[in-house]
């Protein structure tokens, strides 16, 4: 389990678009005026994907401990003008799942409405929650949004993300 740093999307068709299977879960949310929608199959292989739409980085955290309705959150991911990527540090703390940023590794929970760090040089400070998406079918969700934004993957040949 980990991150994808750098997604591989679709929007509005394509080769995994055109083969999701009409009954696959999905969640998404408007994010910068655009339907963003990640398949919950790949939600949950990682717990982290730190995305960036048009140009503005957000993070999609997956609770494997919670029940679906409220697995899912999408977070702002800048702080004091500077891109956060966050990753799992494989520790869950009250069912929730530990992150750690990139930058300065400080330690980031779930708490409230936002991510805030626990631990590290950005003690104290937060990453606002923007929205907590309910899990749809991909048919239910593709005929209100056929424009969407569909996550497909990682770009992984780029490495990790040096902040």
């Amino acid at each position: 389990v980990g991150a994808i740093d750098f997604p591989l999307v679709e929007i509005g068709g394509g080769a995994i678009w055109q083969r999701l299977p009409p009954e696959s879960v999905v969640v998404g949310h408007t994010i910068e005026n655009r339907k963003c929608v990640y398949p919950v199959a790949i939600l949950g292989k990682v717990l982290v994907i730190n995305d960036l739409v048009d140009e503005h980085p957000y993070l999609v955290v997956v609770n494997p401990f919670f029940r679906p309705v409220v697995a899912y959150s999408i977070y702002e991911a800048s702080l004091d003008g500077h891109r956060v990527t966050l990753a799992p540090t494989g520790y869950f703390q009250d069912r929730k799942p530990v992150l750690f940023d990139r930058g300065t590794e400080s330690l980031w929970l779930d708490m409230h409405d936002g991510l805030t760090a626990v631990a590290g040089k950005h003690t104290r400070k937060r990453l606002m929650r923007v929205a907590l998406p309910s899990p749809v079918s991909w048919s239910t969700w593709v005929s209100r949004n056929p424009q969407s934004r569909l996550l497909v993957g990682a770009d992984r040949s780029r490495g990790v993300p040096s902040e």
